[in-house]
């Protein structure tokens, strides 16, 4: 449904042109590349790219797309965001590009701090609006 509304917010289907890009191994040691946007074990996609190896993603333009780097053993090497403001046919992206990953988890603590900050504001709000009995 959401895609419907996007394309049709677009001008259609016709507007969406996707376009071929590759991630290129240019390092000197084999990488895993996975779709998933921070370090993951499993992944619906995770290519084993050798030295000099590449592999074709389809995209489209003004959409991120990150992908998750690490060795075969699992080291951590970072991640590609495969994001394009406008379609270019063929891009090659090089592993050696990877930047550290982004977290995608909410800062938990600091969320727990503000709902705790408000429920004591409140709660001092009504001890003071409450009328008192002399």
């Amino acid at each position: 449904m959401a895609v419907l509304l996007s394309l049709a917010g677009c001008g259609g289907p016709h507007s969406l042109q996707i376009f071929r890009v590759s991630v290129v191994n240019d390092t000197s040691g084999a990488v895993v590349v996975r779709d998933c946007d921070s370090y993951c074990s499993s992944s619906p996609i995770a290519i084993d790219l050798q030295p000099g190896a590449s592999t074709v993603f389809n995209r489209i333009a003004r959409d991120h797309k990150i992908f998750s780097i690490t060795t075969p053993s699992g080291t951590h090497v970072g991640c590609l965001d495969l994001y394009f403001a406008t379609p270019r046919p063929g891009a090659q992206v090089p592993i050696s590009h990877a930047t550290p990953c982004r977290t995608t988890t909410l800062p938990w603590k600091k969320i727990a701090l503000i709902v705790a900050g408000i429920g004591l504001l409140l709660l001092a709000s009504i001890a003071l609006l409450r009328p008192r009995t002399p």
